[in-house]
């Protein structure tokens, strides 16, 4: 825990991404450019790998941001699958979510039975499902298994599904049953605050 000491790239964050949604957003347009190369045989994947632990470790390393007095807005989980090895995408979100006053879980490679299990106990009024732009999903059905699942535990809850095929195919969103598609990690924020009114009581 604890945030890192200042060190010599921290004038260049600032200069480049004076908001921690900007440093997130080129930090996943990297990671996607990084999938792109993995996909074309430009890189292994360890190197697909390493190329994402150091884009983490830049996110780790980001000056803090400003202190601001922020309403707090809810409980929220943001979930990945299980398979998913590329996690850069869903720890971007929810420590932006966290930035803006949500109250944030992470759930990890969570399958249906752990979820609903998961639900139950933190009773949350928005979920994020967190895909990875890494790669693209060659089976959409996981993602609408964990949705009807979080819906049968909390009927009210909110979704919202991001993803490398969501991005490519808005549409495929509606035959999922998420409230949302996040398309870029910077959007997040915004998605969830114009949710925020239509939420079921935490």
């Amino acid at each position: 825990g604890g945030t890192a000491a200042p060190g010599p790239t921290e004038p260049l964050l600032r200069a480049v991404a004076p908001e921690q949604a900007d440093l997130a957003a080129l930090l996943e347009e990297a990671a996607a450019a990084l999938g792109d190369l993995w996909l074309a045989d430009g890189c292994d994947g360890l190197g697909l790998s390493l190329g994402l632990t150091g884009l983490q470790g830049v996110w780790r390393r980001r000056p803090p941001p400003e202190p601001l007095a922020v309403p707090r807005r809810g409980r929220a989980v943001v979930v990945t699958l299980p398979g998913e090895r590329h996690l850069i995408g869903a720890i971007l979100k929810a420590d932006l979510l966290r930035a803006a006053g949500w109250e944030v879980t992470k759930l990890f490679a969570s399958g249906p039975a752990a979820l609903e299990a998961a639900l139950a106990t933190l009773r949350p009024s928005l979920m994020v499902l967190a895909c990875s732009r890494v790669l693209p999903q060659s089976d959409p059905a996981p993602m609408a298994g964990a949705i009807a699942a979080a819906r049968r535990q909390r009927p009210g809850l909110a979704v919202i599904a991001g993803g490398r095929n969501l991005a490519e195919s808005p549409r495929m969103a509606a035959t999922l049953g998420a409230d949302a598609v996040c398309h870029r990690v910077a959007g997040i924020v915004p998605l969830a605050q114009d949710l925020a009114q239509d939420l079921a009581p935490a």
